[in-house]
């Protein structure tokens, strides 16, 4: 692995994916939840034995528009409350082919490590989950990424199918575009499955503005840049419920006016012409573990975000009418 030029976060995938997945037994690697994580939360809490999180969602900062789809999303399919909505049940596989610095999971928890989780499936999770006082009507597969192995959702469908809950359950997903393992490892039919179900939608997140500002973001490769826009093409052309997140992080403001008008007209030439309008700028602050890992190129983009949030509202406005802009997120079209 080079490191100043990046590693290969295919090949760091495919790695992982060989040490988390037993196909078999349909089972997945997933990380036991460190209890000092939630120290001091009062927003979310573990359960299902430790493998598990349940969540509220919180808003963000006043100075930042809120990031969460959910309380808007859920109660349209559900027929449930924006409170009931704004709570999830969260798993997390124990594996990421990145390494964000600004991510709120350990690393340690991100490298498929035996001491730190077990294999579970779909059933065993959702014996922990039924077993609990609190059952939110959202299940959320996180990680680490879960697309290191899109088998885990197709599972998790199918189990939530099996057991009569697909119709009052939604099935909630993370996706950072690091592969392309979905359209690879599952057959036609098992993906068309997945995009003809009902009650499920995905999270993707872009990490920067540019093939460098990746790089500089996640550790991999520059040319693993352009990976995050097939993939995301991709998945609105399979007919997935797609939202985007993204994160403004660049060390010059001034190469951001070109670099992120040329990312927007990359995302509505090949993804979509609505695309701009399901993505969520995350904006990214200090804590314990982003604290400890950055420098000061990264403390320099913490400032710049929000410099950078202008130019992307700008670029929307110059883009979209008023009334396309005043749409809801789950509203807009991808057809």
């Amino acid at each position: 692995m080079n490191k100043e030029s990046g590693f290969n976060s295919v090949a760091l995938g495919e790695s992982f994916r060989e040490r988390i997945l037993r196909p078999n037994s349909r089972e997945v690697f997933i990380s036991k939840i460190p209890v000092e994580e939630m120290v001091g939360s009062t927003h979310a809490f573990i359960n299902c034995d430790g493998y598990g999180i349940v969540r509220r969602a919180v808003t963000q900062r006043p100075d930042w528009q809120d990031i969460d789809i959910l309380p808007e999303l859920v109660p349209q399919k559900l027929e449930i409350s924006q409170e009931d909505a704004s709570l999830t049940q969260i798993f997390r596989v124990g594996a990421c082919n990145f390494r964000c610095w600004y991510c709120f999971v350990d690393f340690k928890y991100l490298k498929a490590e035996p001491s730190r989780g077990d294999f579970k499936s779909p059933s065993n999770l959702l014996d922990l989950y039924q077993q609990g006082e609190i059952r939110p009507r959202t299940i959320y597969l996180t990680g680490g990424q879960p697309d290191l192995v899109p088998e885990w959702t197709l599972w998790m469908m199918e189990e939530l199918e099996r057991r009569g809950m697909d119709k009052s359950h939604f099935l909630w997903q993370d996706d950072n575009l690091s592969s392309l393992f979905l359209f690879d490892k599952l057959t036609p039919d098992q993906l068309e499955y997945i995009g003809n179900y009902e009650n499920y939608a995905r999270a993707t997140c872009i990490k920067g503005i540019s093939p460098e500002s990746f790089s500089k973001n996640t550790g991999a490769a520059p040319e693993f840049f352009e990976l995050q826009i097939e993939a995301l093409k991709r998945l609105v052309a399979a007919g997935i419920d797609t939202y985007t997140y993204i994160t403004l992080l660049g060390d010059s403001v001034d190469e951001a006016r070109k670099d992120i008008p040329a990312l927007m007209d990359d995302m509505q030439r090949k993804v979509h012409p609505n695309m701009l309008l399901r993505v969520f700028p995350s904006k990214i602050i200090e804590f314990a573990q982003t604290s400890q890992r950055a420098k000061d190129e990264h403390i320099t983009m913490i400032a710049n975000q929000n410099a950078m949030l202008d130019i992307w509202k700008e670029e929307l406005s110059r883009r979209y009418s008023s009334d396309m802009l005043a749409l809801p997120k789950s509203a807009v079209s991808l057809k």
